[in-house]
């Protein structure tokens, strides 16, 4: 048998503790340079070395999962930990972060055995992620629930909009992940969407989230006007598009919808 380590580095990510524990295989923790140089340095593609260096080069802590595999093991070996991870910090609370790279460690030969990259995924972001200490138990619980949820869930489909989401720049874009994981929440087990499906998605979310009538009123309007840029969107009508949003309300819609699905998904899945 034969340990390796996962390795997943975490691009603008902090916290106030060094070490969170995950299970007794994996945990969140801070990395020093020099350790994350040491690594590199043991890449099987040393051309790669001094481009990888570059893109980590602020990166201050990894998720990382001890895997024990038999002689004849893939040169990678998957890991649900990272993504399940991922998606937890992200149903937490916003922030921009994200892992690009991954490395197969190979302890008892000291040396990385393969590596995947993705030079293009790496942001240095306004926004970065900060885990709090008194957080960490609520984020743990959340990863606790995604590593148990049933294959076959009905979150399965609005958990997967709202983590592809992540991979799109452009806030249109995301509104419509967004809105296909609303509908896939509110529609459930219905032969088709109800309509006026906009005003429906708002009074629905609405009703399950504001406090007040304020609050759902401010719902609804944002659901409706999110519903009616995605059909501008995947119409190719831009012309209503142009006329009706600007590039701030897109952008302050977007996060705003963004917002609501975390608020609902964490609800559903702490069930």
């Amino acid at each position: 048998m034969t340990e390796l380590m996962l390795i997943a580095p975490l691009h603008n990510f902090g916290s106030d503790k060094k070490l969170i524990e995950l299970s007794d295989k994996s945990c969140i923790r801070r990395i020093r340079k020099n350790e994350l140089r040491n690594m590199i340095h043991k890449t099987p593609l040393p051309e790669y070395q001094e481009a990888i260096l570059s893109q980590l080069s602020l990166v201050k802590y990894t998720i990382e999962e001890k895997i024990i595999v038999d002689s004849n093991y893939p040169r990678m070996v998957e890991s649900k930990t990272v993504g399940d991870v991922l998606d937890a910090l992200r149903l937490l609370q916003a922030g921009d972060f994200n892992t690009s790279f991954l490395f197969l460690f190979d302890r008892k030969e000291d040396m990385v055995v393969s590596f995947s990259a993705n030079f293009d995924g790496v942001e240095h972001s306004a926004n970065p992620f900060f885990l709090k200490m008194e957080q960490i138990p609520d984020f743990i619980r959340l990863l606790k629930k995604l590593q148990v949820m049933p294959i076959d869930s009905y979150l399965r489909l609005p958990l997967f909009e709202f983590t592809y989401a992540f991979e799109k720049n452009i806030f249109e874009e995301r509104i419509i992940h967004h809105i296909t994981a609303f509908e896939s929440l509110v529609f459930h087990q219905e032969d088709k969407s109800i309509e006026p499906v906009g005003k429906v998605l708002g009074i629905a979310i609405g009703w399950l989230l504001g406090k007040n009538q304020r609050d759902r009123e401010k719902i609804r309007k944002n659901l409706v006007e999110a519903y009616e840029l995605r059909n501008a969107v995947i119409h190719g009508n831009l012309k209503k598009l142009k006329k009706s949003f600007t590039d701030k309300q897109i952008e302050r819609l977007s996060i705003e919808i963004e917002d609501y699905l975390r608020q609902v998904l964490k609800k559903f899945i702490q069930e």
